[in-house]
């Protein structure tokens, strides 16, 4: 039976940050820039019903509880876009059933990187739900895809908590109240240029703030990594084919091999990354003399508490063309260090508290560079490559009845940046995911056997007194927490 949810209510326009925009403008039917998470679940042996259309309802159940999952964008010409409420969502349309053609791993893959690839309708609410079925066991994949002018990484993870079983204690229980009715065409043109005329005054001083610091040695660092930054097989504009591959390792191996080398969980996903690129192109006679840069996401706390976007980021020298491990992972080490000192300094000079302040045609210039293949041909985004962590649930996910077995982060890539990968934890495990250009990256799961390559190349080096040690202080670290657990109720 198919689940149709309309609704028509008054609610409040939201517009957009400046962040937001810019990946709005940024889009293109070639590069869209959509993003979002895939789950691997396991139905009970009991399960009743038809989850499809279960989940369909569980959906449609949610929805209102996070408004822009009902609002649509509208794009006035004048000012920032803002988000106004659809009459009604479909959730037929947005709530998709479709299945791989086997059960291979390498199959649901390929038809990930598909979907993550489709544009969306701007005229419907940024959101698809695809439930893939025909998965080893009866397993069933969830992707669930958002255009990044709506959620960042974190905004994703709290929609992601929301479609579980426990979603609703997150909230409170309770969905938004409904406000004042939306403005206008007329009201809200004229709302967005008084907007405008205040970001922009807003922007000079916090401008002038922030570009100081750029002068200071950890900017002086940073630009240089920008004006050095070799161009690669990865810097190209981009095709329309896509690719998606994933790996797990057992978070307990990561953290021991972390810890024994002084590293942050960022700073060994930086590490062995560096060491697999380097095999990687080493391999295609691609290893250029320069080290490739990493552009590293890095959320921020905004005063606003809204979803959407809160990012900003830092580009790190990942020592591609250092040879020793060792050396690469001090320059990653240096580089994060500084990095993280200088955008604590751009945020604290620019005010960036209240968000993004920049007026909406600057954001159209940046989005249109951004997302233009000719543009990036000749001038390339900042960073070769990216890697974004997102903190998860550490504990196991249901959904509508169904065990989250496997859980990964679905990254967006840009033209002249044709490579992103996540890396964060989900339960036992830490889950890297590979999103690329086919023609840049026709082998993204070669890519993963390296960094696997490195991870058990640094457990070989470590001395097993250092990991006994590290291994006992988890152990009692752990024993004490269940026991806090327990005595305080």
């Amino acid at each position: 039976m198919a689940v149709r949810f309309y609704r028509k209510r008054e609610a409040p326009m939201i517009r957009l940050s400046a962040t937001d925009a810019l990946f709005l403008y940024a889009d293109s039917e070639i590069a869209p820039m959509n993003m979002g998470s895939v789950q691997i679940l396991k139905l009970p042996d009991d399960y009743k019903g038809d989850f499809f259309e279960n989940y369909k309802q569980f959906v449609a159940e949610r929805l209102d509880y996070i408004p822009k999952l009902t609002m649509k964008l509208v794009d006035d010409g004048l000012g920032l876009p803002c988000l106004l409420p659809c009459d009604d969502v479909d959730i037929d349309y947005h709530v998709r059933k479709t299945r791989v053609k086997s059960d291979r791993e390498e199959d649901l893959a390929r038809k990930l990187g598909r979907l993550q690839h489709r544009p969306f309708d701007f005229d419907k609410p940024l959101f698809m739900f695809y439930v893939v079925e025909g998965l080893k066991d009866g397993r069933i994949a969830i992707m669930q895809k958002f255009h990044h002018a709506m959620a960042d990484g974190n905004t994703s993870v709290k929609i992601m908590t929301l479609f579980s079983d426990s979603g609703l204690e997150h909230f409170g229980g309770k969905k938004p109240e409904a406000e004042v009715e939306s403005p206008g065409r007329l009201r809200r043109m004229l709302s967005g240029t008084l907007e405008d005329v205040r970001r922009t005054a807003a922007t000079l001083s916090p401008a002038i703030g922030a570009a100081s610091k750029l002068f200071s040695e950890d900017g002086k660092k940073m630009l240089s990594h920008l004006k050095d930054r070799p161009v690669t097989i990865f810097n190209k504009p981009l095709s329309e084919k896509r690719l998606f591959a994933t790996h797990r390792w057992p978070l307990e191996k990561l953290t021991t091999i972390r810890r024994a080398a002084g590293l942050t969980f960022n700073e060994i996903g930086l590490t062995l990354l560096s060491g697999a690129l380097r095999r990687y192109l080493d391999e295609r006679d691609a290893l250029p003399d320069q080290s490739l840069v990493c552009n590293v996401p890095v959320a921020i706390k905004t005063e606003t508490g809204t979803t959407g976007n809160a990012v900003l980021a830092m580009w790190v020298d990942i020592g591609t063309q250092l040879e020793k491990r060792s050396d690469r992972i001090e320059s990653i080490n240096t580089d994060v260090e500084s990095g993280k000192r200088l955008l604590t300094e751009v945020q604290e000079a620019a005010g960036a508290g209240q968000g993004v302040q920049l007026p909406s045609l600057m954001m159209r210039s940046m989005g249109l560079s951004l997302g233009s293949g000719l543009v990036n041909r000749f001038n390339p985004p900042p960073g070769n490559i990216a890697m974004s962590s997102v903190p998860v649930p550490a504990e196991k996910i249901t959904v509508a009845g169904a065990d989250v077995e496997e859980l990964y982060g679905m990254p967006m890539i840009l033209h002249g940046q044709a490579v992103s990968t996540t890396i964060s934890t989900y339960m036992d495990d830490v889950v890297v995911s590979i999103l690329c250009c086919e023609e840049a990256l026709p082998d993204p799961e070669r890519l993963l056997g390296y960094m696997q390559q490195e991870l058990d190349e640094m457990s070989a080096e470590l001395p097993a007194e250092r990991v006994r040690s590290i291994k006992s202080k988890g152990s009692a670290k752990k024993r004490k927490s269940k026991v806090s657990r327990v005595s305080t109720g």
